[in-house]
């Protein structure tokens, strides 16, 4: 019969397949009578031999499971004859020990008999000394015991002696204790006299302030100058450091707290204010809203929310805005330097088409709180140096704060036009610290003269002490004097005791030994000798019957196993016999039935292709579609083929994915009219532009860089065409080829906007941009993109996000409320909202919180839970 194999290769981009013909001849018991044999004959008689095969199967089949049986019982025959002839063997071995041991005990008693004999002979020859021996020991011991007794009595004496010496060491060592305990009271009354002296001495230390020459103020008023005389006579006010602020350390500014600002800016108020009341004019006030407008500064900048040099301003406008006050103005009239040392630092590197900007990022070293009030003292003095400076320290400014950013300290001044909103500035006022330090001199006299009292006290306790201790000192030596001769009368009482005890053990040793010795000489031990030797002989005897009986039992079960093991063995040959002509029958079976195979088949869970009984394998091109066959034959099913420098799928029906997408990996892959995925291609459909990087994959949310121009695909893989994109706190436009607009004014949607080199709209002041994604972005009259803040306008409110975006279909939770802003962006105020999909209920009032708790609206009483959800309504009668 015909075996036809499928070739396939490519012509330029079209698929081939070519069939190689052989011939193969069907092995078996068909024989054919000629070459013009018809298949439906052919058929017909493989069918009868297959009925014929099978049923010979069968009774082969019988066979061997008859043979298995038999060898089965042959096997567990010869397992059940082993085990009896081991458990012969193991009784064997057991009996032939105990002959062994018993032999071993029968040669021991013989000896042990034989000693005994001997002993009882040399028993009879030392009765007489042992008795002599007796009567030497028991005098010893008498004469041992009245030494004993002597000893105990001069100890018992010695014992007395030391009570009373140790009686009078507790008696002086009281006296010492109680003129110490004196002694530390009044110490410690001094120690706290003394803490309160140098408490106050730290504090008129710590007092700063600073003194202008006595014309100064006037010159400065009426010339605007200040003579070299008079900067040196300023140049005389020294800070006065604190050891108490040099513990509070913070590792950068925003670590501190709003009670460390306040007493910051209260304590560069005490220093200006004096000068400003020697002038005539108010004194400077330090406020909750000028402490808070401060630290925001400061805490803004730290966040570095703005790039390059629009940090510092950003972070001042910003913190205006917070604080009712104008975010245009000047605040920071006076600044200096802030002595830290920069500990570290790193670069950020950012890039957009062919513009790469870096930004560096300071760490600096640990700043303390007495470091803040020095640098912040000489920037005061400076200032006062300067005709400039010292006008706006003399100013018409009402409020005053500090705050610092990386190495620079500075003064923020405050008038009352620069405040917008009284209502967000708060005017709550700080007391400011007085430098008088005459209350605190007063409290030094009075210390020291309690002081003076107390040592002449401490003087006598000394003097009393001193007495005590020699009386103490007397003590103690007769108390280690006693103590010695006690030492000495117990050493003895114990080499006494010791000389009884010895002679008692030598005396029973002595009476120990006549009794053994009387023991043996009668012939105890002799007789006993005999009748452990008599027993050992008569067990010896019953042992070595055990084992002739035990090796005949062997023997026999031995003769057994030979006979199961070679019956084993001619059942296992039969078997063996008996499978294999099962084995080819099978094999003849199935060599019939692939004759008959046509077609896909599936086979322990894989797909085939047969022709005329005969798998195939390659390429096979079948009803329009292209399939792949392995070298086994198996057909692929989602799997990946490469070959030509590109790469093909197999779905899961075994067909080459021809013009079809491919996602998997969170990417997406197309496949050609060809079948080859498109690698480094562009691709064009649905008016859009798409394009497959070298990996096959879709390029989402990537920047494209060619032909000397930038290009950018969003999330769906479109490139972006006429369109705004806002990053980086920057805008930028794509024009209708993709490519990244730069250097040059181009008019959009009626508007003109200028890009520069790097493509950024330059020229934006208070506009919004609306992006590929339909995102909506507002430029402030700065130019500077609104991030995390609230725009009002149109008499509506919107919010714009940390990316700068507005809010659009959002909730928006903050002050304990919710909030929700709409489809255009627009805060919901007097009006209902229903959730898509979930359907819940909310109604946002006029300041635009949603509700909660019982509310009348209409002619109904709505309640709303705790999260603004609508739970239940009831109508409400009118009568």
């Amino acid at each position: 019969m015909k075996k036809i194999h499928f070739k396939m290769f490519k012509a330029g981009k079209k698929w081939c397949v070519m069939g190689l013909t052989t011939l193969s001849l069907v092995l078996g018991t068909v024989a054919f009578s000629g070459s013009n044999v018809k298949a439906d004959t052919i058929n017909q008689d493989t069918t009868t031999q297959i009925i014929q095969v099978q049923s010979n199967i069968d009774n082969l089949q019988k066979n061997v499971n008859d043979a298995t049986n038999i060898a089965n019982n042959a096997d567990q025959k010869l397992k059940v004859s082993q085990q009896a002839v081991d458990e012969a063997q193991n009784e064997v071995t057991n009996a032939q020990d105990n002959v062994n041991k018993s032999n071993s005990i029968v040669v021991d008693a013989q000896s042990k008999l034989n000693e005994e004999k001997v002993a009882q002979n040399t028993a009879n020859g030392k009765l007489d000394n042992d008795k002599k021996n007796i009567s030497n020991k028991n005098e010893a011991v008498i004469s041992a015991s009245n030494e004993l007794e002597t000893a105990k009595q001069g100890y018992s004496k010695r014992q007395d002696e030391a009570n009373n010496a140790n009686a009078s060491v507790v008696q002086a060592q009281n006296d010492v204790n109680q003129q110490k305990n004196k002694q530390d009271e009044i110490q410690k009354k001094i120690d706290d006299v003394q803490g309160k002296i140098d408490n106050l001495n730290d504090q008129i230390n710590s007092i700063n302030r600073i003194e202008v020459p006595g014309n100064y103020l006037k010159n400065l008023q009426e010339s605007s100058i200040i003579t070299d005389e008079e900067v040196q006579t300023l140049n005389e006010n020294k800070y006065h450091n604190s050891s108490f602020d040099r513990l509070k350390v913070y590792s950068d500014l925003n670590d501190l707290s709003q009670g460390d600002w306040i007493s910051l800016a209260t304590f560069a108020a005490s220093l200006i204010n004096p000068i400003r009341e020697a002038n005539n004019l108010q004194p400077l006030k330090v406020t909750k809203g000028s402490v808070n407008f401060s630290s925001e500064i400061a805490n803004n900048y730290i966040k570095h929310e703005y790039y390059d040099g629009y940090n510092t301003s950003g972070s001042v406008s910003k913190a205006a805005s917070n604080n009712g006050l104008w975010n245009f103005h000047n605040y920071l009239k006076i600044t200096g330097e802030l002595n830290r040392d920069v500990s570290n630092t790193s670069s950020t590197r950012i890039t957009l088409g062919n513009y790469t900007r870096s930004i560096t990022s300071y760490k600096f070293n640990d700043v303390t709180f007495n470091d803040l009030k020095r640098d912040t003292y000489h920037m005061i003095l400076n200032a006062f140096m300067n005709p400039q400076d010292a006008q706006n320290l003399l100013g018409n400014y009402e409020y005053l704060g500090v705050t610092g950013m990386d190495q620079t300290i500075a003064l923020v001044m405050i008038g009352d036009n620069d405040i917008e909103n009284y209502s967000n500035f708060n005017q709550t006022e700080y007391s400011i610290p007085t430098n008088d330090t005459s209350s605190l001199k007063k409290q030094i006299s009075e210390c020291e003269s309690t002081r003076a009292g107390y040592l002449s006290t401490l003087t006598e306790i000394n003097k009393a002490i001193n007495v005590a201790n020699e009386k103490l000192t007397d003590a103690k030596k007769n108390q280690s004097e006693a103590k010695n001769a006690l030492n000495e009368a117990d050493k003895n009482v114990k080499a006494k005791q010791l000389l009884v005890d010895n002679a008692n053990e030598e005396l029973d040793l002595a009476k120990q030994e006549l009794i053994n010795d009387q023991k043996i000489a009668d012939g105890y031990t002799v007789k006993k000798a005999e009748l452990k030797l008599k027993d050992a002989q008569k067990n010896q005897s019953l042992l070595k019957e055990v084992l002739n009986t035990k090796l005949d039992q062997l023997s026999k079960k031995q003769s057994t196993l030979e006979e199961a093991r070679q019956a084993q063995k001619d059942a296992l040959k039969n078997k063996q016999v008996a499978e294999n002509k099962l084995s080819n029958a099978r094999n003849t079976l199935q060599e019939l039935k692939n004759k008959l195979l046509n077609g896909w088949k599936t086979e322990n869970g894989k797909t085939y292709y047969y022709v005329n009984g005969e798998k195939q394998t390659g390429f096979l091109e079948l009803n329009g579609k292209m399939y792949y066959l392995g070298t086994d034959g198996i057909r692929w099913d989602n799997k990946f083929y490469n070959n030509w420098g590109h790469t093909y799928y197999f779905g899961s029906d075994g067909a080459r994915w021809d013009n079809k997408f491919y996602n998997n990996w969170g990417r997406t892959y197309y496949f050609g009219s060809d079948g080859a995925r498109w690698d480094n291609k562009f691709y064009n459909n649905w008016g859009r532009t798409y394009y497959f990087g070298s990996d096959g994959a879709r390029w989402d949310n990537k920047f494209y860089n060619n032909w000397g121009r930038t290009y950018y695909f969003g999330s769906d893989g479109a490139r972006w065409d006429n369109t705004f994109m806002v990053k980086w706190g920057r805008a930028y436009y794509f024009g209708s080829d993709g490519a990244l607009v730069t250097n040059q004014t181009r008019q959009i949607n009626g508007v003109n906007y200028h890009f520069n080199q790097d493509g950024v709209i330059d020229n934006l002041r208070n506009q919004f941009i609306t992006d590929y994604d339909g995102k909506v972005y507002y430029f402030d009259n700065n130019g500077q993109l609104f991030v995390n803040q609230f725009y009002n306008n149109w008499g509506r409110t919107y919010y714009f996000g940390n990316d700068g975006a507005r809010w659009d279909n959002k909730f928006y939770n903050n002050w304990g409320h919710t909030y929700y802003f709409g489809s255009d962006g627009a805060r919901y105020t007097n009006q209902w909202y229903r959730t898509e999909g979930a359907g819940d209920n909310y109604y946002f009032g006029n300041d635009g919180a949603a509700l909660v708790g019982n509310h009348v609206l209409g002619d109904y009483d709505y309640y709303f839970n705790e999260k603004g959800l609508l739970v239940r309504t009831k109508e409400v009668k009118n009568y």
